[in-house]
């Protein structure tokens, strides 16, 4: 079996996947591609090849699986594009050049929901729990909307200005950065 240098390794997510490099993704694309890799590239079907081939199968499928974890996660596939894009890191915390009344209303709302999921831990009601959790789902969705536009802004011919750019990375940290919120408080809301 032969092995080339422009190897499966040197492609991003994006590419082993077959997909555009964009946020807004088909989950069950995506699931359906990582199962098409999967019994293409998995570990079992070269249990009888020389050992160095059966190694770079077991590294090529943890790719594909590791692949397969962030694209199927808004969160993690918005940091992953946005660091591919921006050559940088994976973005946990928004830029210090975001604006402090957003940052400071949009902590006071989490810690509003913060409380009231508190209070469901000591107090259950269905109802409530059920109303909370459509809100922080509907939050959620609408950061991955936002998400998607600020992608296909930044990704447009339109934004090459630097300041231009500048201001949708920004706002692409901030939403990342939030949504990350969400996410913890749906985790939470699990455990009630």
């Amino acid at each position: 079996m032969k092995m080339s240098n422009n190897s499966i390794f040197d492609k991003d997510y994006f590419e082993i996947f077959g997909l555009n490099r964009q946020f807004k993704q088909d989950p069950v694309e995506i699931r359906k591609q990582y199962l098409r890799l999967q019994s293409n590239f998995h570990p079992d079907n070269f249990a009888n090849h020389s050992s160095y081939e059966k190694q770079y199968f077991l590294q090529l499928s943890t790719l594909i699986n590791d692949a397969y974890q962030i694209l199927m996660s808004p969160l993690k596939r918005a940091q992953y594009l946005f660091a591919h894009l921006m050559q940088t890191k994976v973005v946990d915390s928004p830029d210090e050049n975001i604006s402090n009344s957003s940052h400071t209303a949009f902590l006071i709302e989490q810690m509003s929901l913060r409380e009231e999921i508190e209070s469901l831990k000591s107090k259950p009601n269905s109802q409530i729990l059920a109303e909370l959790k459509n809100k922080i789902s509907e939050m959620q969705l609408q950061y991955e909307q936002a998400l998607t536009h600020s992608f296909e802004q930044l990704m447009s011919e339109k934004s090459q200005e630097k300041q231009q750019k500048n201001i949708i990375q920004q706002e692409i940290e901030r939403l990342i950065f939030e949504l990350q919120f969400y996410l913890k408080l749906d985790e939470e809301l699990k455990n009630i």
